[in-house]
């Protein structure tokens, strides 16, 4: 499912203006334009909170995941990974 910027603001639980100042920097979940309007799909933002979860987590670890065929986004880092 597509999800407007405030639907992915209300789902993270971030302002939309984080949002759209992660997109503006190339960081935080994948996003598209479609009609000129800014989508994120579900899937995307559900794999990119694991990928924080995964990145951040303290205490403990987290559970071994299959490895992805590559990036989602080639060039583009994602938050809280270094880019180099």
């Amino acid at each position: 499912m597509n999800l407007t910027t405030s639907e992915a603001s209300a789902r993270l639980g971030v302002p939309a203006a984080t949002l759209r100042w992660w997109r503006h920097r190339g960081e935080g979940p994948p996003s598209f334009r479609l009609g000129g309007r800014v989508f994120y799909r579900s899937e995307d933002l559900e794999e990119w909170e694991q990928e924080q979860y995964e990145a951040t987590l303290v205490g403990g670890e987290a559970p071994s995941r299959p490895p992805r065929d590559g990036p989602s986004r080639p060039g583009v880092p994602r938050l809280g990974r270094s880019a180099g």
